[in-house]
């Protein structure tokens, strides 16, 4: 087997029991369901070195503080962390409920995971994360409450050949994350147990993503939407209402599948070619929980602020701000 993880019951933490990995094989047991799974293992870079900076007091204090933030970052995001190991935290993501966005939502946590942790210090010593991601199948056997697979050991090959503050995932994560970051290629990595290393990406930062429509599709081009002529008519009508001072709003509502994402671009694009102003946002399944972060999202997106290592950065806020009041 690749790695024997048992399934706790206290917290959703587990005892973790890593065995000897053998990548060569990916059969699933007879026994054991497959499931679908992003895998997140983080790690301090240098952590021996960090605690033999410390007394035994401010190491415990140290170690606490890492893991709060790590849970609340990890919380915040829909994952589950699943084991702490050590100095460093393992994280699923799409387990045990399935999750279409896990890999997406992985990759926004591993960066924020960095950012978060650089800001823990105990007695002037800081730390600094590496962090791997993969994505792929994994075996649940449920009776004997393990968890098992080979993409357990690929975060943890990646978090280890990363430097700190990198987060390193598969080919396979970028793919399913769609256009939502920027990543610097880093090839084939050499890898404990894989002959032909692994090919693997630096996540950089997230991209300026204005549409997660357009972000969501690897081709850029628009079709032709056909059978909605209707539904457009009423777009273009809600448009000449708007141009003539009468506030207007559309709802568009309907299966999954149907094209509303589709339409929504459409009555966008009219807007923009008629010389309107658009201001795009969008929620995330993941962040159901957090009312304000597509607002939060425009205003960093307006100030040109990637990613905000510190919520109550002052600075950062009053840079969003003014930006809002240009565009406004």
């Amino acid at each position: 087997m690749f790695g024997n993880f048992y399934l706790g019951q206290a917290s959703g933490l587990t005892e973790t029991v890593m065995e000897n990995a053998n990548p060569q094989s990916q059969r699933t047991p007879s026994d054991a369901e497959a499931r679908l799974a992003t895998i997140l293992k983080c790690d301090i870079a240098d952590s021996t070195r960090t605690w033999a900076k410390l007394d035994l007091s401010d190491g415990l204090k140290l170690t606490r503080a890492f893991r709060r933030a790590v849970a609340d970052v990890v919380e915040r995001y829909g994952g589950q962390v699943f084991a702490w190991e050590g100095d460093g935290a393992l994280i699923l993501f799409g387990f045990p409920d399935a999750r279409e966005d896990a890999p997406e939502t992985a990759v926004r946590a591993g960066l924020e995971l960095v950012h978060a942790v650089r800001s823990v210090r105990v007695a002037d010593v800081g730390i600094n994360l590496r962090v791997g991601i993969s994505s792929g199948r994994i075996a649940v056997d449920l009776v004997n409450r393990l968890l098992d697979g080979m993409e357990f050991n690929i975060a943890e090959r990646l978090q280890a050949a990363g430097k700190p503050g990198w987060v390193v995932v598969t080919d396979g994560t970028k793919r399913l994350a769609k256009n939502f970051f920027e990543y610097d290629d880093l090839g084939l990595l050499p890898a404990k147990g894989f002959d032909q290393g692994l090919r693997a990406w630096r996540v950089v930062r997230e991209a300026a993503v204005t549409s997660r429509f357009d972000a969501q599709r690897l081709d850029k081009t628009h079709s032709e939407i056909v059978g909605r002529d209707s539904e457009l008519a009423k777009l273009a009508d809600a448009w000449s209402e708007a141009k003539n001072g009468k506030g207007t709003v559309v709802l568009l509502t309907g299966d999954p599948g149907l094209g509303k994402s589709r339409l929504a671009k459409a009555g966008l694009d009219l807007a923009s070619r008629d010389g309107g102003t658009t201001l795009e946002i969008d929620c995330m399944p993941s962040m159901g929980n957090s009312p304000l972060f597509p607002i939060g999202v425009l205003l960093r997106r307006m100030a040109n602020i990637h990613h905000i290592a510190n919520e109550a950065d002052t600075r950062l806020r009053k840079r969003a701000a003014r930006a809002v009041l240009r565009r406004g």
